[in-house]
């Protein structure tokens, strides 16, 4: 019989997310499934579904609060938040692209802050980051989501040295 577990993962509204949290829920374990619009996630009394936009750091740490508040614990936490962006470097909006970092790159970071001070203190826990082939090269019209993934994969290795001491794992898919 396998440990029972508190993952968390964002993005859980639909796609990815939604199966991983699906899965999480059929191996037993408690989810609490961030998600940013509508979703159509089922009710089951080991799922809490919660309002998350990755990008607000405020509202990220009280989420993982209010975790571990109801919880007692987040032993694992997939950043699966994320979308891509189709367009030319020359093309992409201002807007556009602080969105997109903000959300692949800076809401990962948010969420990693929000919940290692909890895994420190369990002595214990995994980070999973989803990320994209398209980090180990890149592809026309694809620069700013590679950019944000190669990111993402250069923090998460240097946090990996930082946190293994703590008993904490990453991982990056």
């Amino acid at each position: 019989m396998s440990i029972r577990q508190v993952w968390m993962v964002t993005g859980a509204g639909r796609g990815l997310g939604r199966a991983l949290a699906l899965a999480a829920l059929a191996e037993g374990h408690s989810v609490v499934a961030t998600v940013r619009g509508e979703h159509t996630l089922p009710t089951h009394e080991r799922l809490h579904v919660t309002h998350l936009d990755v990008r607000d750091r405020a509202t990220a740490i009280a989420v993982v609060e209010a975790a571990v508040s109801e919880l007692g614990r987040v032993d694992v936490l997939v950043n699966n938040a994320g979308y891509g962006l189709i367009g030319a470097i020359e093309e992409v909006a201002e807007g556009e692209a602080r969105d997109l970092l903000d959300t692949d790159l800076l809401g990962p970071l948010w969420m990693s802050q929000a919940v290692l001070p909890v895994m420190r203190r369990q002595g214990s826990g995994h980070i999973v980051q989803i990320s994209t082939v398209g980090a180990a090269g890149t592809m026309p019209t694809l620069g700013l989501y590679n950019a944000a993934k190669w990111g993402l994969e250069g923090w998460t290795e240097a946090m990996a040295a930082e946190v293994a001491e703590f008993g904490v794992r990453t991982t990056i898919v």
